[in-house]
């Protein structure tokens, strides 16, 4: 009797070691624990500073030719440096407005969209760059009388000669500002032409780069956010 009094305390000696063991491991906690926190910025999409045609002369509007400034005007990252502010047009005649859109060195890449709206009247159009530029398809008012690349307003995108869009890859740091260079040189107004008292011609620009959904904005996607961006009734609305 007594050895197996002595086996059986033996065994519940071993189960209690073992009950112990696991309550001990139960208790012994260890964790791990990190964080990643991750900083997102707007997008970079710089203004250009300079003149198309003179890449170190600084475009300044508010400073007369005479002084070394440049006629026309900048408006973010539209440049027209050969439009006169309140030029006249009649019928008959070309006024110069050349709208040039430009990234500064170290900006984001960016698809370029441009959308022109017509209230000078009936009978003026312009002629866009094909070279470089294409109208989105759907979404342009062209001039049935004239040729095919003559256009009354709508949306353009910069195709640099493709048939999609492309982008404007700006420099690295310590170059120069890049151009999609003219959509459309001069303003005509036909010898027949309807013009509005006070008319205006409205350019818009839309630059779109970046991430979407996690990968680099493809062409289409861009293309689609800027029909978007022009579709409203009076024309986009610039921010």
């Amino acid at each position: 009797m007594e050895n197996t009094k002595k086996k059986t305390g033996l065994i519940v000696a071993l189960v209690l070691c073992v009950a112990l063991a696991v309550v001990g491991g139960v208790m012994a906690w260890y964790n791990s624990q990190s964080q990643l926190t991750n900083t997102f910025t707007t997008g970079n999409i710089k203004p250009p500073t300079t003149d198309p045609d003179q890449p170190l002369t600084p475009l300044d509007p508010n400073t007369p030719p005479e002084q070394g400034g440049n006629k026309g005007q900048v408006s973010g990252n539209i440049v027209e440096d050969k439009w006169i502010p309140n030029s006249a047009i009649t019928p008959g005649s070309v006024v110069d407005k050349n709208p040039n859109i430009g990234l500064a060195p170290e900006s984001d890449d960016a698809y370029v969209f441009v959308y022109v709206k017509n209230n000078l009247g009936e009978g003026t159009t312009f002629a866009i760059d094909t070279a470089k530029w294409a109208p989105v398809k759907d979404n342009v008012v062209d001039d049935a009388n004239t040729n095919d690349n003559v256009y009354k307003g709508g949306l353009f995108m910069y195709t640099n000669g493709t048939s999609d869009p492309a982008l404007l890859v700006a420099a690295d740091k310590g170059g120069n500002d890049v151009w999609t260079g003219e959509l459309f040189k001069s303003v005509t107004a036909a010898d027949n032409a309807s013009i509005q008292d006070q008319g205006t011609i409205v350019v818009s620009a839309y630059l779109a780069g970046g991430l979407k959904d996690g990968a680099q904005l493809t062409a289409n996607d861009a293309k689609a956010a800027a029909i978007t961006w022009a579709a409203h009734p009076a024309g986009p609305v610039v921010k």
